[in-house]
């Protein structure tokens, strides 16, 4: 039972300084996830349960839902609390945190199937200012796939909106921080290296993307995703987070607070305020990652954007374009999934904001879609397995898949 990739990569982050981000690799590594501490017995439906119930026990996680999504069926799993006395449930919302490149990305290749964009143009064809808006951290002559491929060689957005945040500002001096996109193009520190050069992950590259198709469609990033996104696709529970509101079915974020140097021991959920700093904070990810989902949703979008349509034949085969020497595409990691008789790519994302953890991922030749959702807030770091939630979908989908997909309700 195995990924095979480095799957460290599903963890990449919304980050501004709080949160680090993965490395990719095109070594191969065999991921062997640490064992469920209960054996699964019982019905399918029982198995999944137990596996999910007994990773959420060793791990402490306050909140989990997953969906497990295929032609046959579409299977939901609950664990824990959403909020304090309210369990999860199939509409309880998660942050998704850099879930949400794969829907930026998709709307890129949207324009460039509609020819209002092309993947090798430059970026001052639609920022002929950014040089000067980005205090020249940002060179008009990175390209749109170097963008999405985050080969640009741009740095990443500075720390201090979110140390601030985090830190306890009052509710009354928060409106200090609600950053435009624009504002936010200052903050890009000095860059790693030239346009195309080098791999290097950085949030900085879809906050420029995100600009670039508010120019192009003449509107807000949010009313563009919900015209070309959420309505053709039904999703009705899936949300970009604006202003200092979080939607009111988001699970409370779980943090940290010693690791994080926050007042407070162990494991809090944030209080009101503490939620509405979240917003801001997660507003300034934008299209890098400040989608609010359900899980069955988010499994059903990845699967979307390879099956229904959505994207073009061409298109499709550019998202899963790598980078040399990554296994990241436009927006995508790539990886196999290798279990006897079950082989497949893996097609996803992992996300990571303060206070959740999120895994989303398709396997087109086994034609299954996963995401796992939490309110956890250091799942990496903890246990023997750096990769916790990898583990626990490997596990989920091997299951499945050994039922024939058949008598999940």
């Amino acid at each position: 039972m195995a990924f095979r990739a480095l799957l460290s990569a599903f963890f990449f982050t919304f980050s501004i300084g709080l949160s680090g981000c993965g490395h990719s690799s095109k070594t191969t590594v065999t991921h062997k996830p640490a064992q469920p501490t209960v054996q699964p017995s019982g019905s399918v439906p029982e198995q999944l349960q137990q596996q999910l119930d007994s990773f959420a026990e060793a791990f402490a996680v306050p909140g989990m839902a997953v969906a497990i999504v295929s032609d046959d069926d579409n299977y939901r799993l609950h664990y824990g609390e959403y909020r304090t006395g309210q369990a999860v449930t199939a509409d309880s919302q998660f942050a998704i945190g850099s879930v949400s490149k794969i829907y930026l990305s998709a709307l890129v290749l949207m324009a460039v199937d509609s020819g209002l964009l092309r993947l090798d143009g430059a970026l001052i064809d639609w920022l002929p200012d950014i040089e000067a808006l980005s205090h020249g951290q940002v060179s008009g002559a990175i390209s749109i796939r170097q963008l999405l491929q985050h080969s640009s060689g741009l740095g990443e957005l500075d720390d201090q909106v979110a140390g601030l945040l985090l830190a306890g500002v009052s509710p009354q001096q928060q409106h200090q921080f609600q950053w435009s996109p624009e504002q936010l193009l200052a903050t890009i520190s000095s860059p790693v290296s030239l346009p195309g050069q080098q791999w290097h992950y950085a949030n900085s590259n879809y906050l420029l993307l995100g600009i670039i198709l508010e120019r192009i469609y003449e509107m807000p990033l949010a009313t563009l995703m919900q015209q070309q996104l959420w309505v053709p696709l039904a999703l009705t529970q899936t949300w970009q987070v604006e202003g200092s509101e979080m939607p009111k079915a988001l699970a409370d974020a779980w943090l940290d607070m010693d690791r994080l140097g926050l007042p407070g021991d162990g494991s809090d959920a944030l209080d009101n305020a503490g939620q509405q700093a979240l917003a801001i904070y997660a507003a300034q990810a934008w299209g890098a990652g400040a989608m609010v989902s359900t899980a069955t949703e988010t499994a059903q979008f990845v699967r979307a954007v390879i099956e229904n349509g959505l994207l073009s034949d061409a298109m499709v085969s550019e998202l899963q374009t790598t980078f040399d020497g990554t296994n990241y595409g436009l927006g995508v990691v790539m990886g196999e999934f290798l279990h006897g008789e079950y082989t497949s790519r893996i097609i996803g994302h992992g996300g990571r904001l303060p206070g959740y953890r999120s895994v989303a991922a398709y396997l087109p030749e086994l034609g299954v879609a996963v995401a796992i959702l939490t309110n956890a807030d250091n799942l990496e770091t903890l246990g023997p397995q750096p990769n916790a939630l990898a583990g626990l979908m490997d596990r989920l989908v091997v299951t499945y898949l050994q039922a024939g997909h058949r008598g999940l309700q």
